[in-house]
């Protein structure tokens, strides 16, 4: 079944949306100021050249990176038990191939990698098997833009053949924090004073190499030069400049000293100002510094409690994000609260050695774990009689009928003298 079949017409879309105001360069519409434009530090920042600063690449490639290495799954829950169903129609779209040109791994850091750079990410669904999805196309965020129309969301994409229409129902949207539950605001647009900082004493570093490593300087103490004089001082300067590691000397006539301008790269003012961003870079993304390789305040003890904190407070929010779209836009309505698309996050959460068998020892013992099960988690193989459950001998259930007393049973009537 082709989705481009019965589209509405693009001119009455568009025409009838104040969302989409005609754009022009002398009177862009405010999506596109809002993501490109020049910083208080004079720098253009856009999610392109923020990429340019590693604390950003780092982040963004390290949240895509985490959801991409999640495995993506099928669970039925039957209100007793919760099962994994890979025989679902959406297993393998989901979890190993959503179409024919990406894996799942690639599709899934593709989308986080939008939502953190844009604010937003767009999945086409293009194919159907009667009313199971087959294919998930991803499109370029500022590609499509978003019309409402009668308290409907349509979504324009801008693709090989022109402008296509969409309802929402076709349209897998993970939005990121916004303000009109429509679309989400990209961090690097209300992040850009802060980010041309940064790009701003990166390219200042960049600079100073690119010069030899020398710093502007001034002549003072010269007096009055004339035309001629000021012209010959140019030449001389030009002359003995020379490139880096070269043994030149500056002849200087009489009263005349070299004066620096400029902040050295190596300047305290300089270095705090680098380190400041990569902080600032954190905590725009919600990511424990260590985590971005600013080790200056990581030990080896503290090291797992942040892993866990970015777990809980930065991975979790953006799973649940993209879980109940998925679940909203690819399950049918009578699979809704019966079945389930979810993240395993449980590899992330194993901690080192002596913690997952502190935890496995407790599971076992209480009984909510059977050897066979913590052997699956630990990719081994199981063993002829390690499915059954264990508890505490000197534990018994609750029961209303029995008691116990010095080894014998007896009525509960009877021990209460009722």
């Amino acid at each position: 079944m082709s989705i481009f079949d019965r589209l509405p017409s693009f001119s009455d879309i568009f025409r009838a949306s104040p969302e989409n105001p005609s754009t022009t360069l002398s009177n862009p519409a405010n999506w596109l100021t809002d993501l490109f434009g020049d910083s208080s530090a004079g720098m253009n920042v856009t999610p392109n050249t923020a990429l340019g600063l590693p604390g950003v690449y780092s982040a963004v490639r390290l949240l895509s990176e985490s959801v991409a290495m999640l495995p993506l799954q099928v669970y039925e829950d039957s209100g007793t038990s919760k099962d994994l169903r890979k025989d679902h129609a959406l297993y393998y779209l989901i979890h190993t191939k959503p179409n024919a040109f990406m894996t799942s791994y690639q599709w899934r850091q593709l989308m986080v990698s939008d939502i953190t750079l844009w604010g937003n990410h767009y999945s086409l669904i293009m194919e159907r098997d009667g009313t199971v999805p087959t294919s998930l196309m991803p499109f370029p965020p500022n590609n499509v833009s978003i019309s409402v129309v009668d308290g409907k969301l349509w979504y324009i994409f801008d693709t090989t053949d022109g402008k296509k229409i969409f309802d929402s129902s076709n349209v897998i949207h993970v939005k990121g924090l916004g303000f009109d539950g429509i679309k989400g605001k990209s961090v690097i647009s209300l992040m850009r004073d802060n980010l041309g900082l940064g790009l701003a004493a990166q390219q200042t570093g960049s600079t100073f190499f690119k010069k030899g490593m020398k710093l502007d300087y001034a002549i003072e103490g010269a007096g009055q030069l004339s035309r001629e004089g000021l012209e010959n001082l140019r030449k001389t300067l030009a002359k003995y400049e020379g490139s880096s590691g070269e043994k030149t000397f500056l002849p200087l006539d009489m009263g005349m000293q070299v004066k620096q301008i400029g902040v050295p790269p190596g300047d305290a003012q300089f270095l705090e100002s680098r380190k400041f961003s990569v902080t600032d870079i954190a905590r725009m993304f919600r990511i424990p510094p260590p985590l971005l390789y600013d080790l200056e305040r990581a030990t080896f003890s503290n090291i797992s409690e942040l892993v866990l904190s970015y777990v809980k407070f930065s991975l979790t929010p953006l799973l649940a994000n993209i879980e109940q779209e998925l679940n909203d836009k690819l399950l049918q309505e009578r699979e809704k609260g019966v079945f389930n698309i979810e993240f395993n996050v449980e590899g992330l959460l194993r901690g080192d050695v002596k913690q997952r068998s502190e935890y496995y020892k407790t599971m076992i013992q209480n009984g909510i774990l059977s050897p066979n099960e913590v052997l699956r988690k630990e990719n081994m193989n199981g063993y002829a009689g390690g499915d059954q459950h264990y508890i505490p001998a000197n534990m018994m259930p609750v029961s209303p009928q029995t008691a116990k007393t010095n080894g014998n049973l007896k009525d509960l009537k009877e021990l209460l003298n009722i």
